[in-house]
């Protein structure tokens, strides 16, 4: 048996672990003594990680459409976390998810020293010079990066290796929690068109295979304090 099948045997059968930890994001099974969460705080991680996934593809933007500006790319992005194919009006549902994203998006911005300003300039009016701003800004700060995806793993857990605790399991709580008071900074919107070009859509299916591929599934896998090599 191959190493990767090995140690997806080993997941699906329980034996990846030396003990099986309490699920930190399972309500079913967890108290709020231990800084448990359900269901919506496991999604609110998963668009946490999409959404700085979607920013880093974003500074490897190479080429733009005819008219397209950086701003418009980095919406396109933002659209493909739900739908890839998008062409026509977002409806009230599409509209709250991409309320939530940019309400991400905007705290990650703020994590990499960008200001209100810009980022309220980018996020709520699509601003092309500040785009441009916040494009140059991120570009410098990830040429000093060894790593993106430890930045991204330390803005959706925190800092250091994520534990599966009481301890880590209430910060993680007060995390989120502090992420959902925030969510006044996106203003109301009218019915928002997204026709994803071709090219738009391309650097959407780079941002999915990107997730999704094995060698980021198994740096996710090997993230887990507990996992036995």
């Amino acid at each position: 048996m191959s190493e990767m099948n090995d140690l997806l045997y080993r997941a699906v059968n329980g034996t990846l672990y030396r003990t099986q930890p309490k699920p930190l994001l399972d309500s079913a099974t967890c108290t709020e003594e231990d800084g448990a969460s359900g269901p919506s705080d496991t999604e609110h991680l998963r668009l946490t990680e999409a959404t700085a996934c979607a920013i880093h593809c974003w500074l490897e933007t190479a080429s733009l459409d005819d008219g397209e500006t950086l701003a418009g790319r980095l919406y396109a992005l933002f659209v493909g976390i739900f739908d890839l194919n998008k062409n026509g009006v977002l409806d009230a549902d599409e509209e709250a998810v991409l309320d939530f994203i940019l309400n991400i998006a905007w705290e990650y911005l703020g994590s990499q020293g960008v200001s209100d300003t810009d980022a309220d300039a980018l996020l709520n009016h699509w601003d092309t010079a500040a785009a441009t701003r916040v494009f140059a800004q991120l570009q410098t700060l990830q040429a000093d990066t060894d790593d993106a995806d430890a930045d991204i793993t330390c803005f959706v857990w925190g800092a250091g290796t994520p534990l599966l605790d009481a301890a880590s399991g209430a910060a993680l709580k007060h995390k989120l929690a502090l992420r959902h008071s925030k969510c006044g900074r996106i203003k109301p919107r009218k019915a928002s068109p997204a026709q994803l070009s071709a090219l738009q859509k391309l650097a959407c299916r780079k941002l999915h295979a990107k997730q999704m591929c094995a060698a980021a599934t198994l740096k996710r896998l090997n993230t887990h304090p507990n996992r036995i090599d």
